[in-house]
């Protein structure tokens, strides 16, 4: 045994060098728990107990070990086409197929892992108290096929109480499941060039080869979409060396039109196709060419990456439509003279492809381009069936880059189908990688459900961990799985486990599952890790109930290969998401994403008091996060990254992750102190692209930090959020969005929150474009004003190190509200330490025009939504109370203009305050924008308790100045300064306060 865990020891640590993200002390801790064996020598039964006795409850007895072979269909043979039972203190090795109506193992059963294509089928296979089912070991996996096929028979005569029906499981102390098949050394990598319908060959990221991933020829793999639509699936007919791949361009290039030349860059203006030779999205050549087709100089230039040698030019011209003329030139790198490669003549549309192959004093080619004959072009401008355009997306240059490594490529069985993003796209000189994954379907065990009405039933098979056992799968195939609307019957499960450490899922296959790929009820400290689930209805990976912790959700990929079909109705709801988290306080790292309804969905809002066995015991809308980074969420039907209304507290639980103190999920302490989570949590890393949506309704005390959101519909979707309880936390930090124009999904906006706080932005870049109409690539306050939205509109952006310059030029950089009622657009605010603001210190809306008659404002161009800039700081101004009717605010701003009673404005830019309720659900008060250290004084019926609030502390220590604003009120003087939130309810505590006489009070001002 000692001998063992040495050995295992080494094994543990190999495996945790190989995750670097995993934490050493888990890895430690997975190390000397994990129990490993050497293989059996057969027929020496002293030498089998002496190997296997650390695995059983007592050391096996002398003759006690049977092999299967020698004993089925004899007299003694009690098991065949029977309900068999593998009693305490037995050993039986699996060394030829079984096929008995139930299997329930008390002893030990083993699988003899120097046969090859072994079966056993059954009704279930069960593990109870003390036994152990053994398919390879982590040191030395099941390399060999195994097939472990549960079959369907009749219902009542094949079920278990507690786990039910059809199922691979354990049940009860002690039990144990170790399945371990042939290791590979990825499960998953991504593509790095585009792959396009009718490739015959795909480059991956990783080596695909015996020396690398360790796939193999006949692997069957799937390949996640790139375009909102279906994933393929393919098989793997050879892995080899390319002789050539698609280079990549270092710009889009040059269009050259009767000698004016025009700059292509990733942000450039669309040329429509009576301009240009090619460009912009929709390029036609000729299509509306007449009486501009007469110069001879009119060309397409590819400029690219590195210099290479150049095999081939592929291009996809218009089905309905035909190629013009054209000559394929090249230009090389010891020579600025372009070189004759080959020509095309006038043909049908669809791919056409040049071979090229030319060089010049063997050096290689820096740029090819292709000239179009004009000629050609005009003597066909009047037929409807004019020459097609070429779209960028659609041209190819193919060949070798000079010193350019050898390249393994997957060779394919059968054609792709459609067209897979690989490789890095370049927004406003910034590189994103928008690449399919591709995954490996294949694993040496299997398990399966023999069942032709699997897909009319929805009730496949399933396996579980029940109860305090212990269950390690790894590197295995689970399909035809998952038991729909039956409680925890999904394909990979661990239930009720309390803390398992040594419970692992690891690089496993799992293949069409009618209800999850993988959940995680009452149980904590497991890992979960480099999986592939393809079809998993519902979910892919299901954390259930609410109260599981410090699991660690890793490197997995999840897919739904077809829009909706994952999206079905299962237990009682139609959420569908890759990953779905009803309990919070777990690791999820490096996880992929795509196809789903939702990628990531943190759903504590949907169950606010947990479920099952948590239920009424936990609170996860309020339950912290564990490590949440490196994720990546693509072409998602709704959302990406969905983290519901989130606001991570300081709640009291126990070792079960069940409330201690169920007051300790309120938003407030019981002394009016803000009780989010200090310091405010984290998203890191977050990947996202070709979503409709990311982020949330309402979340507090978390911050995104150094998230990427590419080509979204929706750059980012936030309505409600807080000051952060540590009073210094961004909301998103050192983060980029970004859309291309050439990609034909997405819009660059970001629809940020408003409320009584501040918005804090930090290091944010926004490329491309374009934004949307009627909106900009920063939107204050989306649906301000509205049920379900955040309140009072009034909420301060703050702005430091914010670059809009890689924006479209003809893209606005801010706007004043989103979808919002009319407080929306005239009193939210922008204020800047630096130069995000084009140099100003402050923006108000341009609806309240008092402002621009104030020294130092000036109303700015449409970019700016036509706001009003300031030198000088401008905070909000609150009064918190009930609806009180008419009240004025008086003083600089609101002096010199005349009140304007239309809508959005409501004479708000003459000083008159309006009532905020969120349509009648919420009561917020009132708010206006006031000048910093000037003196201001308000009037109303003042009746009930009235607070008046100045600012954000946040922004007091964002500036590092003391803020103030005097105020006058109801005859009293006082100085108003930024205070941090406490319980709407405390009063007392306050600078400036009215307390409830139970009189009206009238002043006039």
């Amino acid at each position: 045994a000692g001998a063992s865990a040495a050995a295992m020891a080494g094994g543990a640590g190999a495996t945790a060098r190989a995750r670097p993200h995993k934490r050493p002390a888990r890895a430690a801790a997975r190390a000397t728990m994990v129990r490993r064996q050497p293989p059996l020598r057969p027929r020496a039964p002293a030498a089998f107990a002496a190997v296997f006795g650390a695995l059983l409850v007592a050391p096996v007895a002398e003759g006690r070990v049977r092999y299967w072979s020698d004993f089925k269909n004899t007299s003694t043979d009690t098991c065949s086409g029977r309900h068999c039972v593998i009693s305490e203190g037995e050993v039986w090795v699996l060394d030829s197929s079984m096929e008995v109506e139930t299997l329930t193992v008390q002893g030990m059963l083993k699988w003899d892992d120097t046969v090859d294509g072994l079966e056993l089928r059954t009704g279930y296979l069960l593990v109870a108290e003390g036994g152990v089912f053994q398919v390879g070991t982590q040191r030395q996996p099941m390399e060999l096929n195994a097939l472990i096929n549960i079959t369907r028979r009749p219902v009542e005569t094949h079920s278990h109480a507690e786990v039910g029906y059809r199922f691979v499981a354990t049940s009860g102390a002690d039990s144990r499941i170790d399945i371990h098949g042939r290791k590979l050394e990825r499960t998953w990598t991504l593509l790095t060039k585009s792959a396009k319908s009718g490739d015959t060959k795909i480059f991956v990221k990783h080596d695909p080869g015996a020396e690398g991933m360790r796939w193999r020829p006949g692997d069957r793999i799937g390949i996640a979409t790139t375009s909102r639509g279906n994933s393929s699936t393919n098989v793997i007919a050879a892995i080899g060396p390319a002789p050539e791949w698609p280079l990549a361009f270092k710009s889009v290039g040059k269009v050259h039109v009767a000698d004016e030349t025009v700059e292509q860059g990733g942000a450039a203006e669309t040329l429509t196709s009576a301009s240009a030779v090619a460009g912009g999205r929709k390029a036609g050549w000729g299509k509306f060419c007449k009486g501009l087709c007469l110069s001879s100089d009119r060309f397409f230039e590819f400029a690219l990456v590195k210099p290479s040698h150049v095999s081939r030019v592929r291009l996809l011209f218009h089905q309905e439509k035909y190629p013009p003329t054209f000559t394929v030139e090249v230009k090389f790198a010891k020579s600025e003279r372009w070189v004759h490669g080959a020509a095309m003549a006038h043909g049908s549309g669809g791919w056409h492809e040049v071979s090229i192959g030319k060089s010049v004093n063997g050096t290689a080619a820096t740029a090819v381009r292709l000239n179009v004959d004009p000629h050609a072009l005009a003597s066909r401008s009047s037929n409807a069936e004019a020459s097609a355009g070429v779209e960028l997306k659609d041209a190819e240059v193919l060949g070798i880059e000079v010193d350019a490594p050898l390249v393994n490529a997957i060779h394919l069985r059968e054609p792709l189908t459609r067209g897979h993003l690989g490789g890095v796209r370049t927004v406003g000189g910034r590189d994103f990688e928008l690449a399919a994954e591709v995954v490996n379907l294949e694993r040496s065990v299997v398990i399966t459900g023999e069942d032709s009405t699997f897909n009319e039933t929805h009730q496949g098979i399933h396996t579980a961990m029940v109860g305090k056992g212990t269950m390690s799968i790894s590197h295995t195939r689970v399909e035809k799985c998952g038991q729909r609307n039956a409680v925890g019957r999904f394909c990979m499960h661990f239930l009720n486990g309390g803390q398992c450490l040594d419970c692992a899922f690891e690089g496993n296959a799992i293949v069409d599952s009618h209800q999850v790929g993988i959940g995680i009820t009452n149980t904590h400290r497991t890992l979960v890790d480099s999986n592939v689930i393809w079809d998993a209805r519902g979910a892919g990976i299901y954390v259930k109930d609410g109260n599981e912790m410090y699991n660690t959700i890793s490197s997995n990929v999840v897919i739904c290969a077809r829009p909706g079909r994952c999206a079905v109705e299962w237990m009682g709801h139609r959420d569908s998401a890759g990953i779905y988290m009803v309990g919070m306080t777990n690791n999820v790292l490096e996880n992929h994403v795509a196809g789903y309804e939702n990628g990531i969905w943190a759903a504590g809002d949907r169950h606010p008091e947990g479920q099952g066995h948590a239920a009424k015991k936990v609170c996860p809308q309020f339950t912290p996060f564990g490590r949440f980074m490196g994720n990546v969420n693509h072409d998602c039907q709704v959302y990406g990254l969905r983290l519901g209304r989130q606001s991570p507290r300081n709640i009291e639980r126990d070792s079960n992750g069940l409330l201690s103190d169920p007051g300790s999920c309120s938003n407030f302490t019981g002394d009016g102190v803000d009780n989010g989570v200090i310091p405010a949590q984290q998203i890191e890393d977050s990947y996202e692209y070709h979503n409709m949506y990311v982020g949330q309704f309402s979340s507090g005390d978390i911050s995104f930090v150094r998230l990427t959101s590419v080509n979204n519909a929706r750059s980012l979707l936030w309505k409600e959020s807080k000051n952060f309880a540590d009073g210094t936390s961004r909301h998103i930090v050192d983060s980029v969005f970004a859309n291309d124009p050439t990609d034909a999904y997405g819009r660059l906006q970001v629809l940020g929150p408003a409320g009584p706080f501040a918005f804090l932005l930090e290091n944010v870049t926004f490329l491309g474009g374009p934004t949307g109409r009627g909106t900009a690539a920063l939107n204050a306050g989306f649906h301000c004003g509205r049920a379900g939205a955040g309140g009072p509109c009034a909420v301060q952006y703050f702005l430091h190190q914010v670059d809009f310059s890689g924006l479209q030029r003809t893209a606005k950089r801010i706007q004043f509200g989103a979808s919002s009622m009319p407080m929306g657009k005239a009193l939210p605010m922008f204020v800047s330490d630096d130069g995000s603001l084009d140099g100003k210190k402050s923006i108000v809306s341009r609806h309240l025009d008092g402002f621009a008659a104030e020294p130092g404002c000036q109303a700015l161009d449409k970019y700016w939504d036509n706001g009003i800039a300031c030198d000088a700081h401008i905070r909000r101004f609150r009064v918190r109370s009930k609806d009180l009717g008419p009240v004025r605010l008086s003083g600089p701003g609101y002096g010199q203009a005349a009140a304007n009673m239309s809508e959005p404005v409501l004479g708000t830019n003459a000083g008159h305050m309006i009532y905020e309720d969120n349509d009648n659900t919420t009561a917020l008060g009132y708010s206006l924008p006031v000048f910093l250290d000037r003196d201001y004084s308000v009037s109303g019926a003042w009746r009930g308790d009235v607070v008046f609030e100045l600012s954000d502390p946040p922004l007091e220590y964002a500036f590092g100045a003391a803020e103030r604003v005097g105020l006058s009120f109801a005859g009293q003087a006082c100085t108003l300064r930024p205070q941090a939130r406490r319980a709407e309810t405390m009063f007392g505590t306050e600078i400036c306060e009215l307390r409830d006489t139970g009189e009206e009070t009238a002043l006039e001002q």
